[in-house]
């Protein structure tokens, strides 16, 4: 059988009960039924630079839609609330969803869209996805911004509501304050508020140089786009390339800062304060993504951030000793310098004068403690480690100890024999040093016994 549409059935009812096909009864069905497409369904075609909404009794648009309307041209500003979108047209109040359509013609430049839903709601932009937030959820908003060119382009709003209150909020406009940036150049995103919440007033292009905006002062960063001279803030994003190496990086701050490596935490001092801040890091070499989020509370506004290579840490082969040296007695807290002390038996002497670099202030005291890592392969078999220090000293094999002498203070090479296995091992020295000389060593070799002398 064939099954005609029910718009087409309802006229074909119609038809025959006013030509005396079917009972007045009937006729009154018909009729009220052809009233209520009328209600649910355009008599006229909906232009296409306005809103088609398409209403659905289901999450997922099957079937035909109860309900097709003319929405206008403004944006779209729904609060249903636990209301049905039109009871009278059979939408339900949950578990409905909603198709809008529209096109528009704008001249080129960036655009930024924004919708805000509870439930869930995506967008198509020429056929496009470009928000996908197609998930229960309360009053979430998305924005994105888009560069389009110039003349007409296809707008598709999809909107679903699972259940209780039901809002979709949808609207765009041409962004004068918003500007594309390159990725290797600071993108900075500021926010009229201290949260970096909601979508950014302003974004522009800050350049490829070091941060430094020293002369906001009371002012707010750009009057014509952010009215706000406190309680604002700012996301600074840039992917620039780094050779593998330790580096300082540096802020001044008034008020919070932090700072992202990667999307990783790598520092914070989030509150209000007017301080300069130093944070040291080891990077490898390639692209990293930098992101320095910012807030003014009250006052003055200040950021500076830039970075260096690190004049006392430098890198260290991967076979090679490597010297950490530690301002504390107990090998606490950041390493001062970071330095490769070779391939060969650790074997170093200290003056008094020891600043840990080269015409460079790196240790400020004379006593200091210091930590020598080094991987090492061996053959298998019992080995002989003598260590030398002047005056306190541990070796640790595989982070298990065999010598301490820490708390003697002795001046005699301290040896022990031991057996290991065949692969890398991790050799660990522990040094302390006090005011004055000092000096530090490891060596080993293989034990080798002797063979006992058959007699004939």
């Amino acid at each position: 059988m064939t099954h005609l549409p029910s718009r087409l059935l309802c006229a074909a009812l119609l038809s025959l009960a006013l030509t005396g096909g079917l009972s007045a009864g009937f006729a009154q069905t018909a009729a009220s039924q052809q009233s209520q497409m009328r209600r649910c369904l355009p008599v006229t075609p909906i232009a296409a630079e306005r809103w088609r909404g398409e209403y659905f009794g289901n999450r997922d648009f099957s079937g035909d839609p109860l309900m097709v309307r003319d929405e206008g041209a403004a944006d779209l500003n729904f609060a249903w609330g636990l209301s049905s979108p039109s009871a009278e047209c059979g939408v339900p109040s949950d578990n409905f969803s909603v198709r809008w359509t529209r096109t528009i013609a704008v001249i080129a430049g960036l655009y930024r869209f924004t919708a805000t839903g509870d439930d869930g709601f995506r967008l198509l932009l020429d056929g496009q996805t470009v928000i996908e937030e197609w998930r229960e959820q309360f009053n979430q908003t998305k924005s994105v911004e888009l560069n389009l060119s110039a003349g007409k382009h296809l707008i598709v709003l999809e909107y679903f509501e699972r259940y209780g209150s039901a809002t979709l909020k949808f609207n765009w406009e041409n962004a004068p304050c918003l500007v594309k940036v390159a990725g290797d150049r600071w993108r900075g995103e500021y926010f009229a508020n201290d949260k970096l919440s909601g979508a950014p007033t302003l974004v522009r292009d800050d350049g490829n140089a070091f941060l430094k905006f020293d002369k906001w002062g009371l002012r707010s960063p750009n009057e014509s786009c952010l009215k706000a001279t406190d309680n604002f803030s700012v996301r600074w994003t840039r992917t620039t390339t780094f050779p593998q190496g330790f580096y300082r990086f540096r802020f001044t701050a008034d008020d919070g800062v932090r700072l992202f490596i990667d999307k990783q935490l790598k520092f914070e001092a989030w509150r209000d304060q007017n301080t300069a801040h130093t944070v040291d890091l080891e990077l490898k070499a390639g692209n990293h993504t930098v992101v320095v989020e910012y807030f003014e509370h009250l006052g003055s506004a200040l950021l500076e951030f830039n970075w260096e290579l690190h004049p006392c840490l430098t890198n260290v082969a991967p076979d090679h000793w490597r010297g950490e040296y530690f301002e504390s007695n107990d090998l606490t807290g950041n390493a001062s310098v970071i330095r490769d002390e070779g391939q060969k038996d650790l074997e170093l002497s200290f003056a008094r004068n020891f600043t840990g670099r080269t015409n460079t202030q790196c240790l400020t005291r004379e006593a200091f403690t210091a930590r020598f890592t080094r991987k090492v392969t061996f053959a298998a078999g019992t080995y002989k480690f003598t260590l030398i220090s002047a005056p306190r000293t541990r070796l640790l094999l595989d982070g298990e100890k065999l010598l301490d002498q820490w708390q003697s203070k002795g001046t005699q090479p301290a040896m022990i024999e031991v057996a290991v296995t065949a692969g890398n091992h991790q050799l660990v020295v522990e040094y302390g040093k006090d005011a004055g000389d000092g000096a530090v060593g490891l060596s080993w070799e293989p034990v080798v016994r002797a063979l006992p002398v058959k007699r004939k």
